[in-house]
């Protein structure tokens, strides 16, 4: 389903309270339907700037930056989907390296 429409990103980043998760999430008000986590996030200038997650239901009042909004949806902002895809490639590499190591033999791609 395609679904267009504009908000705006809302600060501050939340954290889900989710045990071990400790990712400072993004929240904004633009329309999300139910099944778009995946989704890009756009920017005005048309960048992707975070992926959807899902749909924010506090368990708490809301900050009173975000009582106005009618409907808030959380994403994983690209700063730090580039930290995780950084941190990613350095165990795979590392990995890789001991796998190199512990056999003694050249990889072929």
């Amino acid at each position: 389903m395609t679904i267009k429409g504009s908000g705006t990103s809302k600060g501050p980043r939340v954290s889900l309270n989710r045990k071990g998760d400790n990712t400072p999430y993004a929240l904004i008000d633009a329309p999300v339907v139910q099944g778009m986590p995946g989704g890009p996030v756009y920017g005005a200038d048309g960048t992707v700037i975070g992926i959807i997650v899902g749909i924010f239901s506090p368990q708490a009042p809301l900050l009173p930056a975000l009582k106005n909004s009618k409907s808030l949806s959380v994403y994983v902002p690209y700063d730090i989907i580039q930290r995780e895809w950084r941190l990613f490639s350095k165990h795979q590499a590392e990995a890789l390296m001991k796998q190199i190591d512990s056999k003694n033999q050249i990889v072929r791609f």
